[in-house]
């Protein structure tokens, strides 16, 4: 997925993704398969693919919201690695 934010929120990705270009948003249709493992590279692009948010500051959002989505993925599949 490439381009996509961790979320929630916009991102570059919205233009081309139907507005759903985050990890967060999509996550419990992604999830529903129930996977064994969660592999997840992710990052980068909150630090670049950020738009329409004049006080987000990576180094202070950035974890906070990939704490938010390892939250989500453990409640919506809690025996995933």
């Amino acid at each position: 997925h490439g381009g996509y934010v961790i979320g929630p929120g916009p991102s570059k990705a919205d233009a081309w993704s139907g507005g759903r270009g985050n990890l967060f948003d999509n996550i419990d249709a992604w999830l529903a398969a129930k996977p064994d493992i969660v592999l997840l590279l992710i990052g980068t692009n909150d630090y670049f693919n950020i738009v329409d948010q004049p006080d987000y500051q990576p180094d202070r959002d950035a974890p906070a919201r990939l704490g938010a989505l390892l939250d989500k993925i453990h409640a919506v599949s809690p025996g995933s690695l």
